[in-house]
Order: C-alpha cells, then sequence, then structure tokens
C-alpha cells in the first residue's frame, strides 16, 4: 500500500507540472512574445513580435470608400501633364503627354468614368460636409473632370480634384456702381482635409463677363482652405455663366453665379379713383434695402392712366413718389423698372365710372344756380329751366378745369375731397362760371 501511494503521487506530480509548462507556453503565445536565441549569453530570451497594419476593420465607412475610390483611380490611363503658363494674361488648357505609368517627380493626369466620378464626388462631398440632395448648391458648384496626381518635390503622392464653387452671390454695390461677388478655387486632396503644399504649376482663372481681381489666382496649398476670387460687372443681366480654367486641367469647368438685385416694392392710394380723368391716386416706389438703392433712378410705365413723373429717384430712405390720373374706366398696371432692381415690381389702380361724380355735379351745379338766382323767381318756367341748366353745364366744365389743374373759381382749394369738392367746385363755377365766360368773350 505505501508503494502504491508513492507511484501514484509521483504521476500526481508530473501531470500539474505538464499543465503548468503547457499554462506558460500558451500565455507566451498569447502575450506575442516568442524565443530567440541570445549568442552572447546562450540563452532564450523573449522578444516581441513586430507591429501589423491596421486591419480593414478598424477603417471608417467614410476611409473604406475613400481607399476603393483611390484603388479604383489607380487602374484609369495616366497622361503626363504639361502645366500652362500660370503668369500668362489668358490660361490655356495643359498639354497631356502620351500615356504614362505613375511615376515619382511627376504630374499626371488620370480621366475618369462617369461612375467613378460619382464616386470621387461622394467622397468629397463627405469630406468637405456639402449638404446632402441640395441642387441649389451643385449648380453653384464646378467640379472639373478627371483627378490630378502629384509627387513633386520628393513629397508623397497626392490624389487632387479641383473645385470652383460660389462664395458670394454678385450683389450691387452702391459706392462703385457694380455688381460683385467672390468665387473659391482649390485643389482637394481626397481623403485628407489637411493642407499639404503645391508647387508653383497650380492656378485658376475665371472667363466670362466679368472682371477678375487677381487676374490668375495661384494656388500654393491643398484645400480647404480655398482660394478667393473677386468678381464684378456692371449689367450683369439675371445670372452670370462663367468658365473655370486651371493650368493642369484639360477641361474647363463651367459655372453659374447668382446675381442678387434690390427689390423695390409699388403701391399706389387709393386702390380705386372716378375714371375720364377726373382723379388722381399717389404711386409709392420704396426699397427693401434703402441703404444700396439710395440715388437710383427709377423708371415708371403704365399700360393705361397718366403717370407723373416717369422717371423718380430714391432718397436716403429708399422712397420715391408719383402720381397717376385715371383715363376712361378699367384699370392700370404701374411698373418699376430699373438696369439695377429686381423685376417684377408692380402695382394697379382701377378706373370706375364716376356715377358719384357726376351726381355731386350735377347737384353743386344746381345749388349754384339757385343761390345766383336768389329771390328772383318772377321769370317764367321755361326761361328758368334754361338758366337752371346753364348753370348746371357751367358747372361741370368749372370741375372739369380744376380737375385739369386749372382753378378759375378764384379759391385756393384742396387737390383731394372726393364727392363733397365736386360739389363746391361746381356750385361755386355755377355761381359766377357765367359771368367769368362773359368777361373773357367781352375781353376779346
Amino acid at each position: 500500500m505505501t508503494t502504491g501511494n508513492s507511484v501514484s503521487g509521483f504521476y500526481k506530480c508530473a501531470a500539474f507540472c505538464a499543465g503548468a509548462l503547457i499554462s506558460i507556453g500558451a500565455a507566451a503565445q498569447s502575450s506575442g512574445a516568442y524565443t530567440r536565441q541570445d549568442p552572447a549569453r546562450g540563452s532564450s530570451v523573449a522578444s516581441k513580435a513586430a507591429p501589423s497594419q491596421p486591419a480593414a476593420a478598424s477603417l471608417t465607412p467614410q476611409q473604406l470608400q475613400t481607399k476603393h475610390v483611390k484603388a479604383s483611380i489607380a487602374k484609369s490611363p495616366a497622361h503626363v501633364v504639361e502645366p500652362s503658363d500660370p503668369g500668362s494674361a489668358n490660361i490655356s488648357p495643359p498639354r497631356l503627354g502620351p500615356s504614362a505609368v505613375p511615376a515619382s517627380n511627376a504630374l499626371l493626369y488620370r480621366s475618369l468614368t462617369g461612375e467613378q466620378e460619382r464616386e470621387v464626388h461622394d467622397v468629397v462631398a463627405h469630406q468637405l460636409n456639402w449638404p446632402v440632395n441640395d441642387p441649389e448648391k451643385e449648380r453653384r458648384t464646378a467640379v472639373f473632370k478627371g483627378i490630378i496626381e502629384s509627387a513633386l518635390g520628393g513629397q508623397s503622392g497626392l490624389t487632387l480634384k479641383a473645385i470652383a464653387a460660389e462664395d458670394a452671390p454678385l450683389r450691387f454695390n452702391p459706392d462703385r456702381k457694380l455688381f460683385e461677388g467672390r468665387i473659391q478655387v482649390g485643389f482637394v486632396e481626397l481623403g485628407s482635409n489637411a493642407e499639404r503644399p503645391l508647387d508653383g504649376n497650380f492656378a485658376f482663372q475665371i472667363q466670362g463677363p466679368v472682371t477678375s481681381d487677381p487676374q490668375v489666382a495661384r494656388v500654393m496649398r491643398t484645400a480647404p482652405p480655398f482660394e478667393v476670387i473677386r468678381v464684378s460687372s456692371n449689367d450683369p443681366g439675371p445670372e452670370v455663366r462663367l468658365t473655370v480654367r486651371s493650368t493642369v486641367n484639360p477641361d474647363g469647368a463651367q459655372l453659374t453665379m447668382r446675381v442678387v438685385r434690390p427689390e423695390v416694392e409699388v403701391r399706389i392710394s387709393p386702390p380705386l379713383i372716378q375714371g375720364f380723368g377726373l382723379e388722381t391716386a399717389d404711386i409709392v416706389v420704396s426699397s427693401k434695402a434703402p441703404q444700396v438703392t439710395r440715388g437710383l433712378r427709377i423708371q415708371l410705365a403704365s399700360n393705361g392712366g397718366r403717370v407723373e413723373p416717369l422717371t423718380v429717384v430714391l432718397d436716403d430712405s429708399g422712397i420715391a413718389t408719383a402720381r397717376i390720373r385715371s383715363a376712361g374706366v378699367g384699370s392700370a398696371t404701374v411698373r418699376a423698372e430699373g438696369p439695377v432692381i429686381a423685376s417684377g415690381a408692380q402695382g394697379s389702380v382701377g378706373f370706375q365710372t364716376p356715377w358719384r361724380f357726376i351726381g355731386s355735379a350735377l347737384l353743386g351745379g344746381l345749388a349754384g344756380g339757385v343761390i345766383r338766382k336768389g329771390t328772383q323767381w318772377r321769370t317764367g318756367r321755361r326761361r328758368l329751366t334754361l338758366e337752371l341748366l346753364v348753370a348746371v353745364l357751367t358747372g361741370a366744365v368749372v370741375f372739369g378745369l380744376f380737375a385739369l389743374g386749372v382753378n378759375v373759381v378764384g379759391f385756393n382749394l384742396p387737390s383731394q375731397g372726393g364727392e363733397v369738392l365736386v360739389f363746391v367746385v361746381s356750385a361755386l363755377g355755377a355761381f359766377i362760371g357765367t359771368r367769368l365766360f362773359a368777361a373773357a368773350s367781352g375781353s376779346k
């Protein structure tokens, strides 16, 4: 019994030691260490394994997309670029040499398929935080076709996309009497927003019906930030279509700039007046941006009635006034026009049949005739009727003259007064009108 127990204990101890050695070996492998022989010491020492490349699973979806796009671009045909002279007055398309394989210290242009262009566009849009599905942003941005690869100056290769975008629309500057705006230009490195130096071959130019400052914009670093080109025009039209050229891109990019014109408003008061030239209405032209439009000349046009004056000048408050006199019955539309302001500013006024004025004129003429007759009513009925008819007609003529701006009654009366004014003027005309006409005829 004693011998058996000793053998059994020996085997248990051996098994325990073997298990311990296996655990130590496994721990050493899991810690990434391996053993190598040290020739100086004649013993084995532990060494750490060389670091491995990051696994694809550690990349973000955007980094994976950029990596995929760059791999796709590397398979596209490459051409050696001979940049055009950035110092010339007008940038011309660069020359493309024969097909070439990627090489160090070279400037290459790669043409892309439609699918590749869309993939590059998505990468750049995400990189620059462009709004998603924004047609207006897309319309105001010009993305050059193809890709530029640069390994000049011994630096690591750059994959560049040329971009031009509207930074500020054309707006009117009252001090210079010009429309002024801004355009951003630059080369974006795919997958990185860090600034990287570029050599002196990279430049942009705006070509079209505008004046640019600077005429040629040299680009010394990748974007962002972008270089800014200021543009101006004295009469740009509804919008401006421009061509943006680069010294390293064979094709120019088309860019459309907005033109923001100051808006004015046309108000007519009252909106309904008596027709046949018997009444006038006030026209008020007001600007929504008086600090921009002060001193501007505005032309007024109407499809009915008579507007005076036809040209008005906006004051420091952005306001100008005019008048319109009715003509017949119906309506008229007054439009404000000018080379600087936005089109479409207009106001309407109606001309109604002047029944109230006619009634007021008849009553006023009749009242003036009665007052003039006084107590002398002994004449015959026929003669009395004739005299009252003459008084009414005289009052109507006098009021007609007054409506045209000719005051023959000798009183300083207001120009606006409605039916009461018609009644008073007609009554005064009936009262003194025949004597006035008799004096006028006697003086001949």
